[in-house]
């Protein structure tokens, strides 16, 4: 979650930590393991607030560690007025106290209980005279569930680190090969051959032992003597002799490359693996959907939100009643002395130069006033100053009013003028709203008398064809990822086993391992030596991994159960990578970036940044995670897109980009959440802590609670577990992004999010009508692909003389149409059922609402 810098963030005297712990008895530890990132403790108000979680059926205690010299006993406050003292442990490891909440011993369990890590709720704690409110939230992960969380943590930081298919390169651009490829496989069986090769005939050095020997071939030692001193003559006796040793230098180095590589091909598999059953379950998601919708004859209709729709109608004939209200007692008093009383109903047109409240008005008492009325002339209507939300609000708005109060006729050459000096009255004769609402209101009898079922109407037709061509793709796309992946495990199978028994035979044989390269002429004399060296720095050039970045990955692997409630933005902030290199072809071009992304792993570091590029579309994004902004706080993540001139070079590119957004994103590793819940954190994040700057930067919340949105008002697949901010133009929202077998799709979700971004900054330039060659930075949101030869764009314009532009991509077959609202000519993107972020109509799910204006019009 997101940090501030408004008072301390941690007593530098004390630390909480969550602690695994295992015990022998009631006032003895066998073991103590602690998170590695400490609990932020933040004042506010002199009272600090530590917040915590607890899960299903592993609870990990909440320690608390206090490095200076003791006040008193901490104690937990109970609501009467009572205490209850903390239990102090020891670390049986580093000797430390640890001071722990207990209600009583189990001894059936063998361990402490205790109600505080099992319920929400907060708890006040009482610490070196000083006030924390320990938050505790809950979240409905069990064991399995929360293994899967880690251990996809630590593949997705892998995949990172090892460079998958090229996607990362450094600045130095290296030429690698894809690591599950055939030559990865060469590689390693270059390595193991030669390591077998050894083995048969190793490099060996001969060391001086002590042995029984016959008597008569003995070399004597001082041993030799004494036994012949204490037991006379004998047989066998002690002496000096030799013996060949295989625990050389040389043998240790190999020793050590070969636990190197044994433990990253371990790594390629499992995380080969891993990529295999995401991708099946993908593919069987995918399948199932394709099915179903090939079946589709009837589409049913969400009910809640269909209501919601009607509710909010509802509610906007409410806020026009309003809107009037506020015209007419914003009033001021004036001289209605030689004015006409009366009233006449106008339907207002665009204002008139740029007044507040003049309009032309081509309709009067529902008659053309040009044309049957004035012979030729047009008519402005003026109304009284504090009318001008109302002008703003229903100008070209096809409603009728009815205005009744004091006015003058004024009639010049080309024109007429109605001004309103007072408004006695103000009401709406005609009303398009009003009309929707008589119809979704005739439609929801018709909907729940057919068990709101309506049968697909030709444009909803077209749009499952699309739909299904789209999954299809996407099948095909997964099926080969699993059939080289299968391939690339076959082929690596037997050279992991052949890697183990040589490891085997080395432990066997003594060998130790040696990490420094040794100063010998073996690895240029002997060629199965100089093989295997050479073979080993080939395979470790593939993820460009030195030996001070593997120390940290395998350290980061050692990682436990007990850290995962910490982790969750870290996980999160692997996923966004995930995200902009995998799919949206970013790369990241700074030569140090994989140390720095290990150490914001392993330390709690802030303002780590990743820098990263697409050339091909000529934009940059800055990754940022932690930056303080000019405020103090620090949001979790921040995204800085700049996109430049289609023409421009990236490798100079002008200081000033042509576009440029902020995209904030903070990690709450919270279940349970709801409409109301995630609204506060929303607003808290938006407004409250000021991350939108002003209204500057979108805003979102990444969670993991599902289908936390019961009010909902999208009828897509997203619309119980996200909101993408589609009636607030996408400025703020929270997005399901869980790191739970349940939540394999959620990843979605953030695609869909960055892409919606992605989108409001494409440009492009030439094609249509202009004989000038189509150049774009437009992106498949369903894919990614943004290759100029494998996106069809058809560019074409309204009947308003917008530009109406249909993205065709022929790698997933996902068609995205880029048009604009008719009311307020806001941009809209239809990107099919599944990649809409907009929201849109419950009984018309190809019709897209406006985020800008939200008209149902």
């Amino acid at each position: 979650m997101g940090r501030q810098l408004l008072g301390p963030v941690m007593q530098p005297n004390l630390e909480f930590r969550n602690l695994d712990i295992s015990w022998a008895d009631a006032e003895t530890l066998l073991k103590l393991e602690s998170s590695s990132d400490a609990l932020d403790a933040v004042e506010s108000c002199g009272v600090y607030r530590v917040e915590t979680t607890t899960f299903r059926r592993y609870q990990p205690w909440l320690g608390l560690r206090i490095n200076e010299p003791l006040v008193h006993p901490p104690y937990c406050m109970l609501g009467s007025g009572g205490q209850i003292p903390l239990l102090p442990v020891k670390d049986p490891a580093t000797r430390q106290i640890w001071w722990i909440h207990s209600t009583g011993w189990d001894e059936k369990n063998t361990r402490h209980l205790s109600e505080m890590y099992r319920t929400a709720g907060t708890v006040e704690l009482v610490v070196q005279n000083r006030r924390y409110d320990l938050v505790v939230h809950t979240a409905n992960f069990n064991v399995d569930e929360l293994e899967y969380y880690l251990r996809d943590f630590k593949n997705e930081l892998w995949m990172l680190i090892l460079n998958e298919q090229s996607a990362i390169k450094g600045r130095t651009e290296q030429e690698v090969p894809n690591l599950y490829s055939d030559e990865l496989v060469d590689r390693l069986k270059d390595f193991v051959e030669a390591l077998e090769h050894i083995a048969k005939t190793p490099g060996v050095e001969l060391k001086e032992i002590q042995a029984l020997m016959p008597a008569r071939s003995v070399r004597p030692i001082n041993r030799t003597f004494m036994e012949l001193a204490t037991k006379g003559q004998s047989r066998f006796l002690t002496g000096r002799t030799f013996q060949e040793s295989l625990n050389t230098p040389d043998n240790q180095h190999l020793h050590y490359c070969l636990s190197r590589v044994n433990y990253l091909v371990s790594r390629f598999r499992e995380i080969g693996s891993a990529r295999i059953r995401a991708f099946e379950l993908a593919m069987a998601s995918d399948l199932s959907r394709l099915q179903e919708l090939a079946q589709t004859e009837f589409r049913v209709v969400d009910q809640t939100v269909f209501d919601n729709e009607i509710r909010e109608i509802e509610r906007e004939l409410r806020r026009n009643e309003n809107v009037f209200q506020d015209a007419l007692s914003g009033q001021k008093e004036c001289s209605v002395a030689g004015l006409r009383k009366g009233g006449c109903n106008i339907v207002l047109g665009k204002l008139f130069r740029n007044a507040e409240t003049e309009f032309f008005c081509n309709q009067v008492n529902g008659r053309d006033y040009k044309k049957e009325i004035s012979d030729g002339k047009y008519l402005t209507v003026k109304l009284p100053g504090s009318f001008a939300s109302f002008a703003q609000k229903f100008q070209q708005s096809k409603f009728e009013f009815r205005v009744e109060g004091f006015y003058r006729k004024l009639s010049y050459e080309r024109a007429d003028q109605l001004e309103f000096f007072y408004v006695n009255s103000v009401a709406i004769s005609k009303s398009p709203l009003q009309q929707i609402l008589d119809r979704q209101l005739e439609q929801r009898y018709e909907l729940a008398r057919n068990e709101w079922k309506i049968p697909l109407v030709s444009a909803e037709r077209s749009e499952v064809k699309k739909e299904l061509k789209t999954l299809q793709a996407r099948a095909w796309l997964y099926e080969e990822q699993v059939t080289s992946l299968n391939d690339f495990i076959i082929k690596v199978l037997p050279l992991e086993k052949r890697l183990a028994e040589l490891r085997g035979f080395l432990r066997k044989q003594g060998v130790g391992q040696r990490h420094s390269f040794p100063n010998s002429m073996a690895f240029v004399q002997n060629p199965d030596y100089a093989m295997s060296r050479a073979s080993y720095r080939k395979i470790m050039a593939m993820p460009g991994m030195d030996a001070s970045l593997f120390e940290s990955m395998t350290v980061i692997e050692q990682i436990g159960l007990v850290n995962v409630a910490s982790l969750y933005e870290k996980w999160c902030l692997l996923k966004i990578l995930k995200v902009l290199t995998e799919i949206y072809g970013f790369t990241i071009r700074d030569d140090d970036w994989k140390r720095r992304l290990v150490q914001a792993v392993k330390c709690n570091q802030f303002d780590v940044s990743f820098d990263l590029h697409c050339v091909k579309r000529k934009q940059r994004i800055r990754l940022t995670y932690e930056k303080q902004l000019a405020s103090g706080k620090r949001p979790d993540f921040v995204l800085d897109f700049c996109v430049y001139d289609l023409l421009s070079n990236m490798d100079s590119p002008p200081a000033v980009p042509a576009l440029s957004a902020r995209l904030i994103m903070d990690a709450k590793f919270r279940d349970g959440l709801n409409d109301d819940s995630l609204a506060e954190l929303v607003q808290d994040m938006y407004l409250g802590k000021n991350y939108s700057e002003d209204g500057s930067n979108q805003v979102f919340i990444l969670h993991p609670s599902r289908q936390a949105i019961s009010r909902r008002t999208s009828p897509l697949e997203w619309g119980r577990d996200c909101d993408y901010g589609q009636i607030v133009d996408h400025r703020y929202g929270g997005i399901y992004l869980a790191p739970s077998l349940k939540g394999k799709s959620s990843l979605d979700n953030l695609q869909r999010l960055i892409g919606m971004v992605l989108q409001s900054l494409a440009t492009h330039r030439g094609g249509g009508r202009t004989e000038e060659k189509l150049v774009h930075s437009f992106t498949c949101i369903g894919c990614g692909n943004h290759d100029q030869n494998r996106l069809v764009v058809d560019i074409s314009t309204t009947g308003g003389g917008n530009n109406r532009v249909v993205i065709e991509c022929s790698a997933c077959s996902l068609i995205s149409i880029r048009t604009v609202c008719v009311h307020c000519s806001a941009d809209l993107y239809k990107n099919g059922y599944y990649w809409t972020y907009h929201r849109t109509r419950a009984a018309q799910i190809s019709n897209v609402v406006c985020p800008s204006c939200n008209s149902f019009l």
